[in-house]
């Protein structure tokens, strides 16, 4: 499994998240759930950021690795699992 990134020199997966974040302090006062799942290298400097942002941020990776987030998910049909029970609890 081969992943090409095309993006702005300046620009990756942190970066957004970091604009979102700074987007959201404007608009409420306090984050009440992250989740952030991710299956290759350009991931883990998120993980890295969320950790060190949100106490109580919850990151995984798709299959057991080497990794900065706290869980792994075994595959995709795992993913859809945790969403599809996360989005029934609403």
């Amino acid at each position: 499994n081969k992943t090409l990134e095309v993006r702005p020199l300046a620009v990756d997966k942190a970066t957004a998240v970091r604009a979102i974040m700074k987007d959201i302090q404007f608009t409420q006062d306090e984050v009440d759930f992250v989740l952030c799942i991710g299956d290759g290298q350009t991931d883990e400097p998120v993980f890295t950021l969320l950790k060190e942002n949100f106490n109580d941020c919850f990151t995984s990776t798709v299959e057991k690795k080497q990794t900065e987030a706290n869980y792994y998910l075994e595959n995709i049909s795992e993913v859809q699992q945790l969403l599809e029970k996360l989005a029934s609890d609403l």
